[in-house]
């Protein structure tokens, strides 16, 4: 039986200057057909409401048998999460880690677009044209 943990988003700006209110979190599944799980607009600080994400059982990390990253069987879901405010960078985070039973946050900084580009058309996959940033966690890098 599956467990719950849940993930939060702090948006802010380089330099953790300010919080960024009004951007765009989408959580989605990794895998070849991601599937959304979440849309939230940040508050005025920069941040969101916890969303629930299905994890493994705890027990099941202790179980013995093979599993990613180095673990019999990895104590974690894995999901992707997207950040986007016009004139800002968007950001895709890969892999971020949540435990049964935990709050997971993830810090998420937006740079500012240069003067200028922050109008320009992207499409649906890359809004306002920005240039996006992706980062990946990887366990073994912990």
């Amino acid at each position: 039986m599956a467990e719950i943990g849940y993930l939060q988003a702090v948006v802010t700006t380089a330099g953790d200057a300010a919080p960024v209110p009004g951007a765009a979190v989408v959580i989605f599944t990794q895998g070849e057909a991601p599937q959304l799980l979440s849309y939230q607009v940040t508050d005025e600080d920069g941040t969101t409401r916890p969303f629930p994400v299905e994890t493994p059982d705890a027990w099941e990390s202790r179980q013995p048998g093979p599993g990613a990253a180095g673990f019999p069987h990895p104590p974690f879901a894995a999901v992707n999460l997207a950040v986007h405010h016009p004139g800002y960078t968007r950001v895709v985070v890969q892999g971020v880690q949540v435990f049964p039973g935990q709050l997971s946050i993830q810090h998420t900084v937006l740079q500012p677009l240069p003067a200028g580009t922050a109008g320009r058309p992207g499409g649906a996959a890359n809004p306002g044209g920005a240039e996006t940033i992706t980062y990946v966690v990887n366990p073994q890098d912990l």
